[in-house]
Formats: C-alpha cells, sequence, structure tokens
C-alpha cells in the first residue's frame, strides 16, 4: 500500500530560476509603481475639485458633442448620396431613351434593308424557272451542261471525269465522286484500298475503320501543334458538358436519373462523385476513339490518328489501351497513392515494400513524405515536363498517346509559323520554372537535413554522452529518414 506519492520535480538549471525570480521581482515593482502614480494623480484631482464625478460630466458632455458630430456628417452624406441618386436616375432615364431610340432606328433601317432586297429579287425573279419558260429552261441546261465534279490540282487546274458532254437521248448518265487521287497523280484504284479491302475487319466497328482507311488514300500533312491544342480543347469542353449533364446539376433534367439518385441514397452519390469526370472520359473516348471514328475536336479541325510506325488505322489494342491509359489510369494511380498512404498510417502496418515498419517511425514517415511529394508535386511536375516537350517537338500531346504511339494527321495544307515560335518559346518557359520549382525543393530539403544535423550534434558531446541541459532527439527531432536511406533499405 501506497502510504506516501512523491512528487519528482523537472530539473530545472539554478540559472534559470534566479533569472525568473529577478523578472518577478522587476515586474512587481513596477507595477507597485504604476499604482502609486495612478493615486497621486487622482488625489491631486480631487484636491483641484476635479474627482471622478467632475471626469464624468466632461466624459458625458464630450459624448454629447461626439454625437452631434456624427448626426452632421451623417444628415451631410444622406443629401449627398440622395443629389447623386438623383443624378444617376437622370443620367439612366438619359440612356434608355438613347437606347430605344437607337433600336427604333435600327428597325427602320432593317425595314428600308428589306424593302430593298425584296424588290431586287423581284426584279430578279423575271428570270426564275416557272410554267411558261419551263421547256425553254430545260434546253438551255441541256446545251449548256454544267459539272460541279472536279478536282483542283496544286496549280489550280480543274480535273473532270469525265469530261462534260452534252446531254444526247438514250445515253445512260454517269456519276463519279471526287478525284483525289488523279490529282495526286496516283492511279484510280490505289495500292492502299486493295490493301484495305483485302484487310478489312469483320470485328468490331468495320464501317468505322473503312471510312478512316480511306482517308489515307487523300494527301495528308503532319498535325501542328495548334491543330493538336484545338482538338484537345473542344474534346475538354465535351467531356465537361458531359459531366454536367451527370453530375448534380444534371440529375433533375431526367426523371430517371432523379430515380437514380434517389435509390442510390446520398452517401453513395456522395462517394461515387468524385469519379464522375473519369466516367465522362470512359463514355466520350469509348463512343469515339474506341469505336474507330473521330472525337467532335479531331472533326473539328480535320484530324486523324495513325500508328507511329506506319501511316495506319490505330488497332483496336491500341486504341482500348490509349482509352485506359488516358480515362482510367489517373484515377487507379490516385486510389493507390491513397490506398498506401492509409497503410502507412495505420499503426498495425509491420513493413512496407519489404522494409520493417515496427519501431521505426523514421522509415514510416519518410515513406508517408515521398508518397505525398508524388501525389501534389511529382506528378503534376511529370505532366508539365511532359506538355513542355509537347510544345517543343510538337508530336504527343498526352502521356497516354505517347504510351501506345497514337499520332495525328491533318488535312489541312496551311501552316502558321509564328505560332510554332510562339509554342516552342513557351515549351522552354516551362522547362525553365519546372526546373526552378525543383531546385528549390533539392535546396530546401538540403538545408532541413543540415538543419537537423546541427542539433544533433549539438545535443551530444564529443564521447557520444548527452550534454547537460539539452534533450536527445530520438524519435521528435530526427522523425524524417533521407530518401536515400529508404530507397536503399
Amino acid at each position: 500500500k501506497v502510504l506516501y506519492r512523491v512528487v519528482h520535480v523537472p530539473w530545472q538549471s539554478p540559472e534559470e530560476v534566479k533569472e525568473l525570480l529577478w523578472r518577478r521581482h522587476v515586474y512587481n515593482n513596477a507595477v507597485h509603481s504604476l499604482k502609486e502614480v495612478f493615486r497621486q494623480e487622482l488625489r491631486q484631482a480631487e484636491a483641484a475639485g476635479k474627482g471622478l464625478e467632475a471626469m464624468k460630466e466632461e466624459e458625458d458632455a464630450e459624448l454629447n458633442r461626439l454625437i452631434e458630430e456624427n448626426e452632421r456628417i451623417n444628415r451631410e452624406k444622406a443629401d449627398a448620396r440622395a443629389r447623386k441618386e438623383d443624378a444617376e436616375w437622370k443620367e439612366t432615364q438619359r440612356e434608355i431613351l438613347e437606347e430605344i431610340d437607337e433600336a427604333l432606328q435600327k428597325q427602320h433601317q432593317m425595314a428600308r434593308d428589306a424593302t430593298i432586297e425584296v424588290e431586287a429579287a423581284i426584279a430578279r425573279s423575271h428570270n426564275f424557272v416557272n410554267e411558261v419558260n419551263l421547256e425553254a429552261k430545260i434546253l438551255e441546261a441541256l446545251e449548256n451542261p454544267k459539272v460541279y465534279d472536279f478536282a483542283i490540282d496544286r496549280q489550280g487546274k480543274k480535273i473532270y471525269d469525265p469530261v462534260p458532254v452534252k446531254y444526247q437521248e438514250g445515253v445512260p448518265t454517269r456519276q463519279k465522286g471526287r478525284l483525289f487521287d488523279k490529282t495526286l497523280g496516283l492511279p484510280e484504284t490505289s495500292e492502299v484500298e486493295e490493301e484495305g479491302k483485302a484487310k478489312e475487319p469483320s470485328g468490331l466497328f468495320p464501317s468505322s475503320i473503312l471510312t478512316l482507311r480511306a482517308v489515307y488514300t487523300m494527301q495528308t500533312y503532319v498535325a501542328e501543334i495548334g491543330e493538336i491544342v484545338r482538338a484537345q480543347r473542344r474534346d475538354d469542353e465535351e467531356i465537361e458538358a458531359l459531366e454536367k449533364r451527370i453530375s448534380w446539376s444534371g440529375w433533375t433534367q431526367t426523371r430517371y436519373l432523379q430515380v437514380i439518385k434517389e435509390l442510390a441514397g446520398q452517401r453513395t452519390w456522395m462517394r461515387l462523385y468524385p469519379y464522375l469526370r473519369t466516367a465522362a472520359m470512359t463514355a466520350y473516348f469509348s463512343c469515339t476513339t474506341l469505336a474507330g471514328v473521330q472525337t467532335l475536336g479531331e472533326e473539328y479541325v480535320k484530324l486523324f490518328e495513325t500508328e507511329s510506325s506506319k501511316r495506319a488505322v490505330p488497332s483496336f489494342g491500341a486504341r482500348f489501351l490509349f482509352v485506359v491509359f488516358h480515362a482510367v489510369a489517373p484515377m487507379l494511380s490516385q486510389l493507390a497513392l491513397q490506398r498506401a498512404s492509409r497503410v502507412l498510417a495505420h499503426p498495425s502496418t509491420s513493413s512496407f515494400l519489404g522494409v520493417p515498419m515496427t519501431n521505426n517511425p523514421k522509415g514510416r514517415r519518410s515513406f508517408q513524405l515521398l508518397i505525398e511529394w508524388i501525389r501534389s508535386t511529382g506528378i503534376p511536375q511529370l505532366y508539365r515536363i511532359h506538355l513542355a516537350f509537347f510544345y517543343i517537338f510538337g508530336v504527343y500531346y498526352n502521356i497516354s498517346r505517347r504510351t501506345v504511339g497514337i499520332r495525328y494527321l491533318s488535312l489541312n495544307p496551311q501552316t502558321d509559323l509564328k505560332a510554332l515560335k510562339v509554342y516552342k518559346f513557351l515549351g522552354f518557359l516551362t522547362l525553365a520554372q519546372t526546373a526552378l520549382s525543383l531546385t528549390l525543393w533539392l535546396v530546401s530539403a538540403v538545408e532541413s537535413e543540415r538543419s537537423k544535423g546541427r542539433r544533433k550534434s549539438s545535443g551530444t558531446g564529443t564521447d557520444g554522452s548527452v550534454k547537460e541541459g539539452s534533450v536527445q532527439d530520438d524519435d521528435v527531432g530526427l522523425d524524417v529518414m533521407p530518401f536515400s536511406k529508404v530507397l536503399s533499405s
């Protein structure tokens, strides 16, 4: 049975105790002196007839004067505000009247223009085809045939196949498509078309593959950076619109989605909300790229996908891998990093990637910092570096396209040299910014390690013993193991 509880007071340095007692003594003397000064001032005021009552009366008079001054200022500001509002209202009335007058004048001008246009159309209608001159117009068209089924070569010459001839009764009509092959000096049935017909796939999306294969028989060019950027922006806009249609703001647009939301519940909806972007991207690229057709952005700027090794339609496997890497892989990587963070944070974790975590707080903390750096800094910097290389070399806009080797071909022969120079400058600027940020991060990490080493050396003596009055930082000050030690272990 314990009869007495002995309280062990933490050890204090005698010099520190003396310093604290001296500071307390100085503070008490200062407070006592201030109190004495205040007492003397009150005694002098009472002796001169200015006691507490007189001071209260002076304060009340001062307060009343300030209130009256404040009311006067408020009245002046109210009058000024009323005058300003009156002037603004008159100005607004004047602007409204001017807009009404301008709109009326515009309507009158439109009416006059419409009258002139109708009168001109009535004047031209004398040459229109009607019941009276129908036979004459038909004979005139047959005698002077106009064929718009022609191609234009690089010199601007029109090429007809067949050559326009006059109509002859009993001769069947003939119609052919545009002569892209003849303008390029190719035979009417090129080897690419024959190869495409021989190797026509019978699996998924055969018609779309045939359409794209027919494009490669035309004159194509390497897609420029500006075209790829515009196509990507257009696709991003469509993905955002699709995400909005299936997001919170879009649930009320259809009854079916509202019923699904009510059946799933708010909790399930909140858990699934972060993955709407991934679902929208997967649906969008599955209906376009995976199906073998152009996306809206590619159709907007006339781009077509091709494999990097040969000018052919990307295989279904390459397109499927692109959809997985581009839409699903970022979400899976984030989930994997979050899972690793939770595993490291749990105290029951005994090992991680072969490194023991039991009684190893430094290693656990280092792994946590490494994972956090990868998630917050490493992956964004990787995307930034890849975008900089795209601005400089102009090949792959996405890491997913670089992985599967899908490039772009364009049908536009025009080029913009100024835009290429601007994009290249932007790429070098992005690389410089990334290098500067990484350099600053390395410098801060090195300085942190040096400061920890100095604290450790100042806490131990030459023989390894702990100095008096210092605390050895075992798990507090040195809780972060360098990344090099973690990787080597």
